[in-house]
């Protein structure tokens, strides 16, 4: 190359470095303090990330600076067009700010879909409730000082720093810069652009899920993630309001001349292998042995879900959609707005759900307790949780009991707390509730320690009392006609095959851990009153013990058990009509869960249309 081309080529280099320093140089200081505010802790996260091998991690914090970077690059270009711009952009910066700080230091957790969603559904009480709670809160007062000091520090540098300091004068410098710049921030370009493509239509739900897993986690970004899906959400939730007015349109009624009381229990995180009525060796179920010993109570030993997140579960517990056809949960009604249509009075006492303090409940909030959908499908609800759900229980007892027994026909929910994690937090740690100790888990796996064994220790306890809390409803409903229908939402593990507790989200997930977490207990307990009037409804339900079923056609089960008659009932979903046709039970969106049984191997999950917020 001649050495005129060479200085052409050097000059062309020189002229796109000043360009592209152009903005920085300009503003300096505005770029490096948003660098400081929203990247300081992604580029700690970094080195640290990189120390300890943690992969993953590694690549979100280096997505996180990339997407700050870029961003606070494009502030510096408009910060540089006028003082007035750059004055708003300071104070936005800082009120974003303020708020991540505000979230992690009351409520330790990040910017996220929940917290945008209540702050769009508080009205003007809640939210004078709210500001004197958390006003002067210490974390708030924290937040203060924070957003105090970093005012002092930018009016400080903005008025005396570049006095002092000729930044970048040096070419090297320039080109170091200039460097970093080129080698970031087309990273974070197409981070940044990936995230606004996600508003378009054609995008589906579980690539916005996916790319979240595993992308940035910088404020900003979590920040467009949660605008992302209360807009997502918000757009299933007017769906499903949509099709439940049409729904109410439609003809729906019940052919039971009497009273009737029909009672859903919905139990959290239940382990079938830890039930004594189905073979546990400690007896943690001894009220429901005694109705099964009486013959009031039919257990069902192959009922599974849909999900291992409540979150996904209850959605498809509540709506009429068939899961394996594909149907959506949001294309089809509530089934309590159905029974409500059809004259029954219903309640729904639901122990993880608050309705002042929600903050960790987006789906519950949103679609389950939806302020537009509440009052087509509920009398009645409850207003706050409770530590233990014979808690929960008192408050129904006093607060819609009574309500509820005197209308002919009724339909009570309950959603517990079951044994959800920690299992030791679910039950009063008193004699009469700490019914078996360390001693009583016979198990010597290589694994197993004293520790691991008070786990399922507390686990065991936690469904002893789950059983007491059965038995005080089925007590309630005793003496009237009256059909209890209960099951969990999805299963656990609590060391019982292998070393491991919780739920397992691996997409390949061994056949065992399958059963284990998405096999429920499922009965139907029915009241002698229930039984002398509907014998044959008992003749079908013992006959239907053994057969395969789903959580999702719950809704199909209810409308023959309440005698609800409706469009959107379907025979062949139904567990004991004589036309139950048994289906591919499709979990997860996508595995088929009898081939991994049968087969003892997932298959890839494919992308479905349905976007969730995993709890």
């Amino acid at each position: 190359m001649s050495k005129l081309a060479m200085n052409k080529v050097l000059q062309w280099l020189r002229t796109s470095r000043e360009w592209l320093l152009w903005p920085v140089r300009r503003e300096p200081f505005f770029f490096l303090t948003l660098i400081a505010l929203f990247g300081f802790g992604q580029i700690f996260n970094v080195g640290y990330n990189f120390y300890i091998s943690n992969d993953l991690a590694l690549w979100k914090s280096i997505k996180s600076v990339a997407v700050v970077t870029f961003v606070s690059y494009l502030l510096a270009w408009l910060a540089s067009s006028s003082r007035y711009v750059k004055v708003t952009l300071y104070a936005l910066a800082l009120l974003l700010k303020f708020v991540a700080l505000f979230v992690r230091n009351n409520f330790m957790s990040d910017i996220n879909p929940v917290m945008l969603q209540v702050v769009m559904e508080t009205d003007s009480g809640e939210a004078s409730d709210f500001i004197r709670t958390y006003a002067l809160s210490p974390g708030t007062v924290k937040c203060y000082l924070y957003i105090g000091i970093c005012i002092v520090v930018i009016i400080a540098g903005e008025r005396w720093l570049p006095r002092f300091i000729k930044w970048l004068n040096r070419g090297w410098e320039r080109w170091l810069l200039a460097l970093l710049l080129v080698l970031i921030m087309p990273y974070g370009a197409v981070q940044v652009v990936t995230q606004a493509m996600f508003y378009c239509p054609s995008v589906i739900d579980n690539e916005i899920y996916e790319y979240q897993k595993q992308g940035p986690t910088d404020v900003l970004s979590n920040m467009n993630y949660a605008v992302l899906a209360v807009k997502r959400v918000q757009a299933t939730v007017n769906r499903e309001f949509e099709v439940a007015t049409q729904a109410m349109r439609l003809p729906s009624e019940c052919a039971e001349p009497d009273t009737l009381h029909v009672c859903v229990v919905i139990g959290e995180s239940y382990i079938k292998r830890h039930a004594g009525v189905y073979g546990y060796e400690l007896p943690t179920t001894p009220r429901l042995q005694v109705e099964l010993e009486a013959g009031n109570l039919f257990l069902f030993d192959d009922v599974i879900s849909t999900y291992i997140s409540t979150t996904k579960s209850m959605k498809d517990i509540l709506s009429t959609n068939h899961l394996a056809r594909g149907e959506n949960w949001y294309d089809y009604p509530f089934f309590p707005l159905l029974f409500k249509k059809a004259g029954y009075f219903v309640t729904y006492w639901d122990n993880q759900w608050d309705k002042k303090a929600n903050i960790f409940d987006f789906s519950l909030d949103s679609i389950v307790h939806n302020r537009k959908m509440s009052p087509l499908c509920y009398d009645m609800e409850n207003s706050k949780r409770y530590q233990y759900d014979m808690d929960l229980l008192d408050s129904y007892y006093k607060e819609a009991h009574e309500a509820s027994m005197n209308h002919r026909l009724s339909l009570e929910m309950f959603h517990l707390m079951g044994q959800h994690m920690y299992a030791g937090s679910r039950f009063p740690h008193t004699a009469e509730w700490e019914r078996f100790g360390v001693s009583d888990i016979k198990r010597s796996e290589s694994w197993m320690t004293d520790k691991k064994r008070g786990e399922i220790v507390n686990y065991d306890n936690a469904t002893y009392y789950n059983d007491a809390v059965m038995g005080r409803l089925i007590d309630s409903l005793r003496h009237t006609t009256a059909v209890l229908v209960y099951f969990s939402d999805h299963g656990e593990e609590v060391y019982d095959w292998r070393d491991f507790t919780g739920r397992d989200y691996r997409e390949k997930m061994p056949p065992e851990a399958m059963k284990l977490q998405f096999g429920v207990p499922f009965m139907v307990w029915c009241s002698p009153q229930f039984q002398r009037r509907y014998p044959e409804v008992v003749e079908r339900l013992r006959d239907s013990r053994e057969r395969s079923w789903i959580i999702d056609d719950v809704p199909h089960l209810l409308f023959d058990l309440g005698r609800v008659k409706s469009k959107y009932y379907v025979g062949e979903f139904d567990m004991i009509s004589p036309n139950y046709k048994p289906s591919k039970r499709i979990v997860q969106d996508g595995i088929d869960y009898d081939e991994v049984i049968n087969k003892g191997a997932t298959r890839p999950r494919p992308k479905i249309n349905q976007f969730e917020i995993n709890r």
